[in-house]
């Protein structure tokens, strides 16, 4: 399995486009990741396109993830990007990931493309239900975002499916929808 992007942002990416942040970048993405699927495809069956790619959402991700860290200096603690900045950088990796899955199945369909999410497990305050609902919420904006987006979200028209671009590439997932919640509920072997 290859990770096509995994932390490794080129500097000169960072100063001339402010990493992810800069709709540049998608193209040089893009441009890297042929090159190596067009290299690699016979040798390669599984790729990721992105590591971890929802921790794009949050302050530690503005080093990692998205690289938008132009002229900072310090701690990852203490950038100090907004979050619509974190989310236009992910939306410029969503749109080089889809474009470079769409690239992969075009050319070599034997390959299988996914991506890496990380995992954080969390616990309400208390057993109070706002305060369950509240962190239910968080962990699915935090856990599933990313996913929801490179996956596509199922609805409960659709039968259940295999959804490979997750790093539960086993699992079988199926979507329900509500008015109020969308709720996941995933079955593996």
């Amino acid at each position: 399995m290859v990770t096509i992007s995994h932390y490794e942002m080129p500097y000169h990416l960072v100063e001339k486009n402010n990493g992810w942040l800069g709709r540049d970048t998608i193209d040089c993405f893009e441009r890297f990741a042929k090159t190596i699927l067009d290299r690699y495809h016979d040798r390669v069956k599984w790729w990721l396109t992105i590591n971890e790619i929802n921790l794009g959402a949050f302050q530690g991700g503005d080093m990692m993830e998205n690289s938008i860290i132009r002229g900072f200096e310090g701690p990852a603690s203490a950038t100090q990007n907004t979050q619509r900045d974190r989310y236009q950088a992910l939306h410029h990796q969503f749109v080089a990931s889809g474009r470079v899955v769409r690239y992969a199945h075009e050319h070599y369909p034997e390959v299988k493309m996914g991506n890496m999410e990380a995992f954080g497990l969390s616990y309400a305050a208390t057993c109070d239900p706002a305060d369950e609902l509240k962190n239910q919420l968080e962990m699915r904006r935090r856990n599933w975002y990313a996913g929801d987006v490179q996956c596509g979200m199922r609805t409960a028209s659709t039968s259940s499916t295999s959804c490979p671009a997750t790093s539960r590439t086993s699992a079988t997932a199926r979507w329900t929808s509500t008015p109020t919640a969308t709720t996941r509920a995933a079955s593996g072997p």
